[in-house]
């Protein structure tokens, strides 16, 4: 996360393990465990298996959408790297979704008054600077991901990682609309 430039050369000319079937899943996994985690930890102070089980399963549509959009996006690549490569490296930068969720963890089983360490952070305008150094950050381990793991050169990195968070962003969107028209009911 600090050098992401150098260690998504370095990885990407590592060699491909064999099992391209693993490769395929385990950032997703890993990132659906988190977010399971995430659920159980901050909604009981425990993990407790269906806490855990159930937002992976409603919420497997995001690590897929992520999949599809790296998948499609870095097919022809310089380096030459296999699908499975890409997703594998890929899901490698998501350590500041990491963290938010480890802090906000942290956040409800350390502190007596979760709610008020929760305004407290909202509304003294913490939160909003956080959310904007993740959003930023992410963004810019994509770029890095199109640009030294994939090998791109900086102009089509910036139009892949651009490509990929209007697709991923876009994809949520359109998913919560037709899953139930959740956002055309915010809107009246």
């Amino acid at each position: 996360m600090r050098h992401p430039f150098a260690h998504y050369a370095a990885l990407a000319s590592t060699a491909e393990p064999s099992s391209a079937r693993w490769l395929w899943l385990r950032g997703p996994l890993l990132w659906l465990l988190m977010l399971g985690a995430f659920v159980s930890l901050t909604a009981s102070g425990r993990l407790v298996w269906y806490h855990v089980l159930l937002p992976m399963t409603s919420w497997a549509f995001m690590p897929i959408f992520q999949v599809l959009w790296v998948s499609l996006l870095a097919r022809n690549n310089p380096r030459g790297l296999s699908a499975a490569r890409r997703v594998d490296l890929y899901f490698v930068g998501q350590g500041p979704n990491y963290l938010i969720m480890l802090f906000f963890i942290a956040m409800c089983l350390f502190t007596p008054h979760t709610r008020l360490a929760f305004y407290a952070i909202a509304f003294t305008g913490i939160l909003p600077i956080v959310l904007t150094v993740l959003f930023s950050w992410s963004a810019m381990l994509t770029y890095a991901f199109f640009r030294s793991a994939c090998g791109y050169s900086r102009r089509a990195a910036w139009a892949r990682s651009l490509g990929f968070l209007v697709l991923y962003a876009g994809g949520i969107l359109a998913y919560f609309e037709l899953a139930g028209g959740q956002l055309s009911a915010l809107a009246s």
